[in-house]
């Protein structure tokens, strides 16, 4: 029990001791077991017979306690204040044997043992000698007064209680005669260190001479912190000692005091009836006798035994507390148990009043201590009394919240403030219990500066006055109050000044274990480890966050304190381990400073500290230490990142899905998967983004390599004498390598390794080990693939077991601690790679380009020959080839709008069309794809790739992919070629390719080029027309037979025999002249020749009517040779064309998909007539380009030859209108009456004869029949009225309208027409039109 409880003054003090050879966990063990019985009932103590001087036995109260202080050491240096206090003086002593170590049952040696302990401690009145765990062989000697066998069956617990009662009943017997001795005495003095003399007479017959006692001094000055202590304590007998065998009593002394001195001995003598009472559980005694004596020592000035008798006094009424007692309700009580005379205290006060002014009375106490003359108080009291008001507020705060209830007064009165608290950490010391019955010490309860102002009160006060011992005794005490309130930064402050107090006295320990050694001239063992001052070092190193809780990779431990403090706390604690000498504590913390604070320490400290490793760990060795290379003094970040070398790209294997084959291996049936929902957008920004990042495979049996990063933050250098990887999984042969890391660099090296079989392979991170330092492993989380582990730290793994958590919220709540094993279980997550079966290499061998470049002209088509060998151990049966140009490498743009020309202006959306139209579907590489394919190990296969000259295109990539698929069937010894490759599309979703790589550099030139594009519409109109054309085409017209048709001249242009342009246009306009029906339209285009060479151009034209272009026969073709520099004309026959409704109501097409983005022109600028124009220009253009292919060919004898491209051409409104047919069109026809057929055979030369387009002859005073077919090829339906004007026409040009003397008709000349549907016609043949044409003489008119 600890000296500063508060309730110490009412303990019987019995001394524990291990009596013969006896282990220290079990003498634990069993002291755990006595102090269960620390209080016992008075009731179960039978005190046998009353006597006359039975004071302490008789009339025993109810619910009294007796409470006893089982302390197992025993500071002789206070013994001259076992007659001022009288709990000081130890009455009782306990041997504890094991008879598990005395197996040869001799226990009377042990008894023998304890007896000679007895001698040293001549005020011991009750004794017992416990041997637990006997054998049936060993006797109970309880009647001999021996040692007494404790069982271990039975209700042990009882046995002890029963046993421990029995001692009690003789130490109150004893008390009995202390108080007697008492009574007998004249005067009692203060105690004083100089002059002491004992007074108390012993049970024992010897004395203390007799009994051996050195003499005791008072510790020199050198041995206390102030220095100032000149006290001598001696502690001899006086020569007046006697002893009786009826018991101890005080001894009278030779020297007459003075009158002062018996004034004030009755109330001293009070004063320590009071201690009897209250160690003998009889409160109410106590409280009536202090009271007592603090009136009279208030009187008489007597300020020490005032002060202690108010200590007293405090102690009895928190006991009453306790006891649920009230003094109001108290009998009269004796105010000295050697007379019979009673007295009443008057106006005794309740219980809770006085415990409330507990505080601020020992500030009362402390003065009076203070007031004593002469400074005359021994320092221990008034530090006690101090520490005893802490402590009590301190438990207060701790189990009630700050005041003080039912809780709060059983911890006081145990001395344990933690007794109610189960250490968990989601409960707060201050929130155990409910107020039950409390009682508040202040307005607002006990706070936590009001104990670090007692703290305070209690450092600054005379605790330099002690022996280091005791300092450093009340120093732990102080730091173990402040950890109790949460204070930890402080508690590690006064653990900082009980270390240095320690540390002389360690090092003066060491100095003379070491003179003892060398004089025994035995071996040096094994230094003991001083564990309790290495937990302290411990502790202060985290709360300043400088323990091997933080983590070196991050900054949180620099939140619980700034580097120079933590930098001076490391320092401590190497001195404090090299002091004891702990070498692994030195190691550990040396290593701690150099690892979490090298940004803070200069390169000489560095230097200094990485030097001190070697001696220390060579001073361990010399010791018999274990290794202590496990200890590494690096980051723990030494290994910052693993990354798979990329292997070369001849090497590297690409994983791939089995669906890309469905375009190249024939399967005989496809299922059809349920799709899902498609997204209508193209870059929606609330989907999660893929990783495109390409996925690095190992292959099986290949040497693989990693780029493992290091760095070093230290100032000096690193040298790493062996580094590999570290992985699980498959096997894997890793390949070490050294290395060196300059101070304060980050280098990166390259690891290899061979996997060994397919799987997946386990990156863990590397093994490392450093110049004088055991192998380690680094681990390392990688966040690009691995999933990262549920730690705030995600590049250091937590020590195996353990875990980094936090458990408070504020301030010092950042402070961390550590899980066991079995509350939380780390399991790291690392870098998994796949490794891949064996797969196939290849390479080029050869090539049919010259230094890997090709000349060509735009349009011209070349094939290029690659040879394929394999190379490797296993065979070739899938091959296929990707290729990227230039030109398809260019951007677009990602939205329709953002395709601009190179003047800055948005292109339209046909320019838009033609643009991705040649760079995206005008391909320049195409090979002939082959379904199967097998290359043997070590065997050759020739691949043919054709190359098109595209405009703009200066260099291309063939990319050869190729893999080995029917592993299976090889493995089962089958033939891989002979059976489809579709089967092994099933077994599995993806396979594994590698590539090869064959870049060509081009060059493109031009050969010709069109310059203009023309389309004309054919039709004459009257003599004038006619006389226009045969002007026009007067040199043509005398090549052309006038008695062929159109058709024969055509059908001559589509056999062998080929027509200049011009004879095909004056065959086309002579039939309009003829009045045939015009079908087709003129295209004029003008061709350019910019090649140094002759080139014949040949244009073939597709002259069915629907454009498909399938009969050779209706295929128009035209030939001219253009020499260079020269620019030709080419004109052809082109049917106009009709297109239907939905074609021309289809948008113009995108070729890529782009994100719709509304154009900056805006969609309103632009009519529906605009829109409708654009839409016509586009198809017609297409529906042209379908029908008309040119060609070219060098006249030279390179023999080259090429297509032209025409969709450089566009064409414009006035184009479009000759091109394209009527929506709504007339046709006229003229039909003879059966009358004018009746003069036609009688007068041939009068007959209707058709002269031209609409023109013909009729025969004079004859009615002729007129016929109107309406066609309708418009999207809708049409109502139309004709309406007929007869009109004559004179030579100059001039109409006249009046025919009234000159034509007659029969019918009407106005009449509505039913309504035409759309691509329909209608026959106007219901009310025939019948003219009478006639001819009037002029000259009669005149």
């Amino acid at each position: 029990m600890d000296a500063i409880n508060f309730t110490s003054a009412a303990r019987i003090r019995v001394l524990l001791v291990p009596v013969g050879p006896i282990k220290k966990a079990t003498f634990e063990r069993h002291v755990k077991l006595l102090r269960q019985h620390n209080s016992v009932n008075l009731e179960e103590v039978w005190m046998g017979p009353r006597t006359e001087n039975s004071f302490f036995s008789s009339n025993v109260p109810p619910d009294a306690q007796l409470y006893f202080n089982f302390a197992t050491s025993y500071n002789p240096e206070y013994h001259y204040l076992e007659e001022f206090q009288l709990h000081r003086r130890i009455f009782g002593v306990i041997g504890i044997m094991d008879c598990q170590e005395w197996q040869e049952g001799n226990i009377a040696s042990g008894h023998q043992q304890f007896q000679q302990i007895l001698a040293k401690h001549p005020s011991v009145v009750a004794n017992q000698c416990f041997a637990f765990d006997p054998s049936e062989q060993q006797p109970d000697d309880l009647r001999g007064g021996g040692v007494i066998m404790i069982p271990n069956v039975g209700n042990t617990s009882s046995y002890l209680r029963v046993l421990i009662c029995d001692m009690a009943r003789t130490i109150l017997t004893e008390f009995e005669n202390i108080a007697a001795a008492i009574g007998k005495r004249q005067d009692i003095e203060s105690p004083n260190p100089a002059n002491i003399i004992p007074k108390y007479g012993v049970s024992s017959p010897m004395s203390a001479q007799e009994n051996g006692i050195k003499p005791l001094t008072a510790p020199p000055s050198a041995m206390t912190t102030s220095g100032t202590s000149n006290h001598t304590r001696t502690m001899s007998s006086a020569p007046g000692v006697t002893s009786s065998m009826g018991g101890s009593q005080y001894v009278q002394s030779t020297v007459v005091t003075d009158q002062k001195l018996r004034k004030r001995t009755a109330a001293r003598a009070q004063k320590l009836y009071g201690d009897l009472y209250l160690m003998a559980g009889r409160l109410s005694e106590a409280v009536s006798s202090y009271q007592g004596v603090i009136e009279v020592t208030r009187s008489n000035s007597d300020f020490l035994w005032h002060a202690n008798a108010m200590e007293g006094l405090y102690c009895a009424v928190v006991l009453l507390a306790y006891e649920k007692a009230d003094l109001t309700q108290l009998a009269s009580t004796p105010l000295s148990p050697t007379n019979n005379e009673f007295s009443r205290t008057p106006g005794s006060p309740a219980i809770k009043p006085l415990i409330m002014d507990i505080p601020e009375k020992y500030q009362t106490l402390l003065t009076l201590y203070n007031r004593v003359p002469g400074n005359g108080t021994p320092p221990i009291l008034y530090v006690e009394a101090n520490m005893k008001v802490t402590k009590f507020l301190a438990t207060c705060f701790v189990c009630g919240g700050g005041i003080l209830d039912d809780r709060a007064l059983a911890a006081v009165v145990s001395g344990n403030m933690f007794m109610h608290w189960d250490g968990s950490e989601g409960q707060q010391p201050q929130q155990l219990m409910s107020r039950s019955s409390s009682v508040t010490i202040s307005n607002h309860g006990i706070t936590r500066t009001d104990i670090m102002n007692w703290v305070n009160r209690t450092w600054a006060g005379r605790l330099d006055e002690l022996w280091v011992v005791d300092q450093i005794h009340f120093t732990t005490s102080i730091a173990s109050i402040l950890g109790a309130i949460q204070f930890r930064r402080k508690q590690s402050l006064y653990l900082r000044y009980a270390l240095r107090m320690m540390a002389p006295l360690l090092h003066q320990t060491r100095l003379a274990q070491a003179a003892i050694v060398q004089a025994s001239s035995k071996t040096s063992k094994k230094p003991t480890t001083d564990h309790g001052v290495l937990e302290i070092l411990t502790q202060i190193c985290n709360v300043f966050g400088v323990g091997d809780n933080f983590a070196s990779n991050n900054s949180f431990y620099l939140d619980h304190g700034w580097p120079e403090l933590q930098i001076d706390v490391l320092y401590e604690c190497i001195r404090i381990a090299e002091a004891i000498p702990d070498y692994k504590a030195m190691m550990n913390f040396s290593t701690i400073l150099l690892r979490q604070l090298h940004a803070f320490l200069s390169r000489d400290d560095q230097a200094g500290l990485y030097a001190s490793l070697p001696r220390i760990l060579a001073a361990a060795k010399k010791a018999n230490v274990p290794d202590l290379t496990d200890i590494h003094y690096w980051t723990k970040t030494l290994i910052e990142d693993i990354e798979i070398c990329p292997p070369s790209a001849r090497k590297q294997p690409f994983t791939r899905s089995k669906d890309t084959l469905k375009s190249i291996i024939p399967e005989p049936r496809q299922v059809a998967k349920p799709g899902g929902e498609v997204d209508p957008f193209i870059y929606n920004p609330f989907h999660r983004k893929a990783d495109n990042k390409t996925r690095l495979d190992l292959v099986a049996g290949e040497k693989a390599y990693f780029v493992v990063t290091l760095t070093n933050p230290h100032a000096i250098d690193l040298e790493v004498q062996e580094i590999r990887l570290s992985t699980s999984g498959v096997e894997f042969e890793a390949i070490p390598t050294s290395t060196m890391i300059p101070a304060q660099t980050t280098v990166t090296i390259k690891v290899a390794g061979i996997p060994k079989h397919p799987g997946q392979l386990v990156i863990r991170g590397c093994m490392v080990q450093i110049l004088h330092c055991a192998e380690q492993e680094f681990f390392v989380n990688n966040s690009r693939t691995a999933t990262p582990t549920e730690t705030t730290n995600k590049n250091v793994a937590a020590p195996t077991g353990e875990a980094i958590v936090r458990f408070k919220k504020r301030g010092m709540e950042g402070f961390t601690t550590r899980k066991s094993k079995e509350e939380v279980v780390v399991e790291p997550k690392f870098d998994t790679v796949p490794v891949i079966p064996i797969q196939p290499l290849m390479k080029i061998s050869s090539t049919s380009l010259q230094q890997g470049s090709v000349m060509l002209f735009e349009g011209e088509k070349t094939t290029i020959r690659l040879v394929l060998e394999n190379i490797g151990s296993t065979p070739v049966d899938f091959i296929t080839l990707t290729f990227s140009d230039s030109t398809s490498q260019l951007v677009i743009g990602n939205n329709y709008s953002s395709v601009v020309s190179s003047n800055g202006a948005e292109l339209s959306a046909e320019d838009a069309y033609e643009t991705e139209l040649f760079l995206k579907k005008l391909h320049v590489f195409s090979w002939s794809r082959e379904v199967e394919c097998h290359i043997p190990v070590g065997g050759t296969r020739e691949v043919k790739v054709e190359v098109l000259g595209k405009r703009g295109c200066a260099q291309g990539m063939i990319q050869i992919d190729y893999a080995y698929l029917n592993r299976k069937k090889e493995a089962d010894g089958e033939d891989p070629v002979k059976e489809g490759t579709a089967e092994t599309v099933e077994e599995s979703s993806t396979f594994v390719t590698r590539q090869l790589f064959s870049q060509v550099l081009m060059t493109v030139y031009k050969t010709v080029e069109c310059l203009n594009l023309d389309i004309l519409y054919l039709q004459s109109h009257g003599r004038r027309g006619s006389k226009t054309i045969s002007k026009r085409l007067s040199s043509n017209f005398a090549k052309v037979d006038n008695r062929q048709s159109v058709e024969q001249l055509l059908s001559r242009v589509r056999g062998d025999a080929v027509l200049p342009g011009e004879q095909i246009e004056a065959a086309i306009s002579r039939r309009v002249a003829l009045g045939t029906k015009n079908e087709y339209c003129l295209l004029t285009l003008d061709v350019r020749n910019v090649w140094t060479v002759p080139v014949e151009v040949s244009v073939l034209v597709d002259d069915s009517e629907d454009g498909e272009g399938l009969d050779a026969s209706k295929l128009i073709k035209s030939m001219t040779v253009i020499q260079p520099g020269n620019t030709q004309r080419i004109i052809l026959p082109v049917r106009r064309m009709v297109l239907s409704t939905a074609q021309l109501m289809a948008p113009i097409p995108k070729l890529s998909n782009k994100q719709f983005v509304v154009s900056r022109a805006g969609p309103a600028n632009a009519s529906a007539e605009e829109q409708a124009l654009e839409r016509s220009l586009f198809w017609f253009r297409e529906e042209l380009l379908k029908r008309v292919v040119a060609r070219w060919a060098c006249k030279d004898a390179s023999g080259r030859f090429g297509k032209f491209n025409l969709r450089t051409l566009r064409l414009t409104k006035p184009m479009l209108n000759v091109l394209k047919i009527e929506d709504i069109s007339f046709l006229v026809t003229m039909e003879a009456t059966p009358a004018m057929r009746q003069a036609e055979r009688e007068q041939p030369k009068r007959r209707l004869e058709q002269i031209g387009s609409n023109r013909w002859r009729c025969p004079v005073e004859q009615f002729a029949q007129i016929r109107f077919t309406v066609v309708n090829r418009s999207h809708k339906d049409v109502k139309l009225c004709l309406r007929m004007q007869p009109v004559q026409v004179h030579g100059d040009g001039t109409m006249e309208y009046n025919l009234g003397s000159r034509m007659v008709w029969h019918g009407v000349l106005q009449a509505p027409l039913p309504k035409v549907t759309n691509n329909n016609h209608h026959y106007h043949n219901n009310n025939k039109q019948d003219f009478f044409f006639s001819c009037v003489h002029l000259q009669k008119e005149l």
